[in-house]
């Protein structure tokens, strides 16, 4: 991909094509930065907010600098990020840019999410959702607003938001993936049925590498937790060593600590949430994902903020 935006970016300086220069260049950066490629992305990065600077492209150039934050959350440097967030959510406030504060806000409820502090999280992600139009953006901020949903202990309004992705997303594969994180809530809330139906639609799916190499990690440990141990270890065997033949290795190293505690007692649970502890505006935005999830299995297509 990165070589991809790299070619699009050459035949935009070539035909005197500015904007799309800044946007192949901002994507380029952000491919590479996935990659791990840091002086690639880098490059991207600055050649995108230089030609920004020179066109007085305020938006393209405060979409860089959540570009150059999310390569110093992904290095795991948060401060320098959430020092480069702060200006460019102050910034885009003060010129009505709402998209782009939301990609600020939407990175931003990433570092608190990985900080511990779901709530927070939630918080920000909702209102991240609220500022943004782009449809792929809804997906990726509603996914991470489930997941820290999930972290929180609160599974009722996880499964609601999964539930609202996977209904309402144009993409195949994030539909998917949504379906791959209910199957898993099922698992953990025993719920057999629900469980096996997921995964009777996605076992034959097409799934991308990435998305098989999860959804049979996800298989194998909610076979695990159902207590159907034989089934699981061979599915999470399967997981490792699919992944790692795909070089998905983080995928294959979760596989191979689930194995590890198959047939342990006593082994740790998700701590329940205590409701009184979780602030009112998560509750709120709890039962605001039940409302758009009614209302979106009736009509798909909306998605209501």
């Amino acid at each position: 991909a990165a070589d991809v935006f790299g070619t699009v970016a050459d035949i935009a300086r070539a035909d005197r094509n500015p904007k799309l220069a800044i946007d192949a260049t901002t994507a380029l950066g952000g491919a590479a930065r996935r990659s791990g490629d840091w002086d690639r992305s880098a490059e991207g990065y600055a050649e995108a907010a230089h030609l920004a600077s020179a066109l007085g492209d305020q938006a393209s150039g405060l979409t860089v600098r959540v570009g150059t934050a999310n390569t110093h959350f992904a290095k795991g440097n948060f401060q320098a990020a959430e020092a480069i967030l702060t200006e460019v959510i102050g910034e885009a406030n003060n010129s009505g840019l709402d998209g782009v504060a939301a990609l600020a806000l939407h990175t931003h409820a990433g570092i608190i999410h990985q900080r511990g502090d779901y709530a927070e999280a939630i918080r920000i992600g909702y209102e991240a959702l609220e500022r943004t139009s782009a449809a792929s953006a809804k997906d990726a901020i509603m996914a991470d607003i489930a997941g820290s949903f999930y972290q929180l202990g609160m599974h009722d309004a996880a499964r609601d938001a999964y539930m609202i992705v996977s209904v309402t997303t144009g993409l195949q594969w994030v539909k998917w993936q949504a379906m791959i994180n209910l199957m898993e809530l099922a698992a953990a809330d025993h719920m057999e049925s629900a469980f096996d139906d997921y995964a009777a639609e996605l076992k034959n799916a097409a799934l991308d590498p990435r998305l098989r190499s999860y959804y049979l990690f996800a298989y194998g440990k909610g076979c695990v937790e159902l207590e159907r141990l034989d089934q699981g270890m061979a599915t999470l065997n399967e997981a490792v060593r699919f992944a790692t033949q795909q070089k998905m290795h983080f995928i294959a190293f979760e596989a191979e600590q689930v194995l590890a505690t198959v047939g342990e007692k006593n082994k740790p649970k998700q701590t329940q949430v205590d409701a009184s502890q979780v602030p009112k505006r998560v509750h709120q935005i709890a039962r605001a994902l039940t409302e758009m999830r009614k209302l979106v299995l009736v009509s798909p297509h909306q998605l209501l903020v």
